[in-house]
């Protein structure tokens, strides 16, 4: 480790080759000093057995689903925490940003004319734009995320270079660096850190497999901007301007009520603003009214909450959503219907949950989408609408807010 946080003319002359052999890395990965582990057998088995494994195929996004099937099932509920699986991480980055650049980039590559121009310019659009999870856990939310963005990158070098050799160093130009995160506690905050330079160095295998490279960007220059903080005292415009946020995604923890501590329930009275008792929100609707505010120094903002489905019945619904609609101007983009969670953790569905995309209605698309579960563990069929009721369902017929 001493090695890798040392850069090569800085380092001792009668250093053994097989450790010169390793270059500087820097951006704090291999910084600070760790605690000598003294092994016994099993420990050292372990470890062999670990490093015998070929990781290539593993993604970083599976460091959540470790981190919570070893936390204390007590501690996880009281924090309402819960791993989002890739399939679902796509239910919410899909509609809220992948469905339509993917669209765009198939439109440019088929163009008989101006192809390139517009090519570069798609890859300029794609270096521009910021991702932030303000309850970012292990990063699930941006590793997909950004191993997405990078995909579609590469897809648009190959559109204009084919396989010709290329300088991947200054033709790649999306970075860890457009990625952005709060999380509460140290640990996955630093997890998630570190599984952003990994899928950075996947990503970067794959554009030096498709035109027969060997790149890689170390020293670490970038680095996802993770803020170990509660996401509902941080002053999101401290770590991101909401000038220069292009998404707002994740999924804040699910705790009902009567499950808040005293100061979570007044965490959230203070963020709705509702006056009197309060009302009786779930802990996840202070991050969509937060995005609310955060939103309206920026209205072309997008916003995807996975959220616990109570939120669209009974009487949050009176309580909630007349402050997203009417004080924030936000409307429903898309939705997804509840559906059944299931965690790869715990190997079973233990919750329902909705999905709520919203834009502000300066710059709400024309057609929203609705995906509805006619089985809550099955697959979603799409329907599209004009526009959608809190409680997930066609506008048409109801009366129109004053």
């Amino acid at each position: 480790f001493d090695v890798l946080d040392t850069p090569e003319n800085a380092r001792q002359s009668n250093l053994p080759d097989e450790l010169n052999a390793f270059p500087y890395v820097n951006g704090q990965l291999f910084g600070g000093r760790l605690r000598t582990a003294h092994f016994d057998a099993t420990m050292r088995e372990h470890l062999l057995d670990a490093a015998r494994h070929d990781w290539s195929g593993v993604s970083p996004a599976i460091f959540g689903s470790l981190f919570q099937s070893v936390m204390d099932a007590e501690q996880r509920r009281a924090k309402g925490a819960h791993y989002t699986n890739e399939a679902n991480i796509l239910k919410v980055i899909g509609p809220l940003f992948l469905d339509d650049l993917k669209a765009e980039l198939a439109s440019i590559t088929a163009r008989k004319s101006a192809r390139n121009k517009e090519l570069a310019k798609f890859q300029d659009k794609l270096a521009r734009l910021t991702f932030f999870d303000p309850a970012c856990g292990c990063g699930n939310f941006l590793v997909i995320a950004y191993r997405e963005i990078r995909r579609l990158e590469l897809e648009c070098l190959k559109a204009q270079y084919g396989d010709q050799q290329i300088d991947a160093a200054l033709l790649s130009r999306v970075t860890v660096d457009q990625f952005y995160g709060i999380e509460f506690e140290e640990f996955p905050a630093r997890i998630a850190e570190v599984a952003m330079w990994m899928m950075d160095h996947i990503a970067n295998n794959e554009i030096n497999e498709a035109f027969r490279l060997n790149y890689a960007r170390i020293p670490l220059k970038d680095s996802a901007h993770i803020l170990h903080d509660d996401a509902l005292e941080a002053d999101w415009n401290e770590l991101l301007p909401p000038e220069s946020c292009s998404y707002i995604m994740g999924n804040p923890p699910f705790l009902g009520a009567k499950q808040q501590s005293d100061f979570q329930r007044l965490q959230v009275r203070k963020i709705a603003g509702l006056g009197g008792s309060g009302g009786t929100l779930d802990y996840v609707t202070a991050w969509f009214i937060k995005a609310g505010q955060y939103c309206q120094t920026n209205t072309r903002i997008q916003i995807a909450f996975v959220a616990t489905n109570s939120i669209t019945q009974g009487e949050q619904v009176a309580q909630l959503w007349p402050v997203l609609f009417d004080r924030h101007g936000l409307e429903i983009a898309f939705a997804h219907r509840t559906f059944a969670w299931a965690s790869e953790a715990r190997g079973k569905a233990h919750v329902h949950v909705v999905i709520i995309g919203l834009s502000h209605r300066n710059h709400e698309p024309s057609e929203k989408r609705l995906f509805s579960y006619p089985n809550l563990q099955g697959d979603p069929v799409e329907s599209r609408h004009k526009a959608l009721t809190a409680y997930l369902f066609d506008a048409r017929g109801v009366t129109n807010r004053q």
